[in-house]
């Protein structure tokens, strides 16, 4: 089957096969900050434990002109983001969804315990651009449910 028509289970296990995949899980942001590992470009998908599909899928990092890696990684992006969802520093909550562009902590429609997140993180070695694997995660989800995850608000 092509990739583009593929649902998002079957590629994810695919890539999940190809790629080293790890979970990641905390009680708080500082507990689970320490459980990403650091420098690397790569996916990352926000799952809420028990719950099938994930809440957020979302890349970092890029490739340079000499297929090296460049920008910015997994863990700056998960962790110094504020749109669109936010690991809040003061209380162990993810929010997601904002009100307004360049939204506080505290201006978001949801918030979910960080105890009750689990993170997915495809680790990416040059020169596999991170943006490709988010990109088709995201049409996989679209073809098997027919909608975006909840905290991503377009492609």
């Amino acid at each position: 089957m092509p990739e583009l028509t593929s649902t998002f289970t079957a590629l994810y296990a695919q890539y999940g096969e190809v790629f080293r995949l790890t979970t990641h899980e905390g009680a708080d942001r500082a507990s689970l900050m320490q459980t990403v590992p650091g420098e690397f470009p790569g996916v990352y998908l926000i799952w809420k434990k028990g719950v099938p599909q994930p809440l957020y899928i979302g890349s970092s990092g890029k490739i340079g002109p000499d297929l090296s890696p460049s920008g910015s990684n997994v863990k700056r992006r998960l962790f110094g983001a504020n749109t669109p969802y936010h690991f809040d520093m003061n209380a162990p909550v993810w929010r997601y969804g904002p009100t307004t562009a360049g939204v506080p902590p505290t201006g978001y429609s949801y918030e979910v315990p960080i105890s009750d997140l689990r993170m997915s993180i495809f680790a990416l070695p040059p020169p596999q651009a991170p943006a490709v694997l988010e990109h088709l995660l995201l049409q996989g989800f679209i073809n098997e449910f027919g909608r975006l995850p909840v905290a991503n608000q377009k492609i």
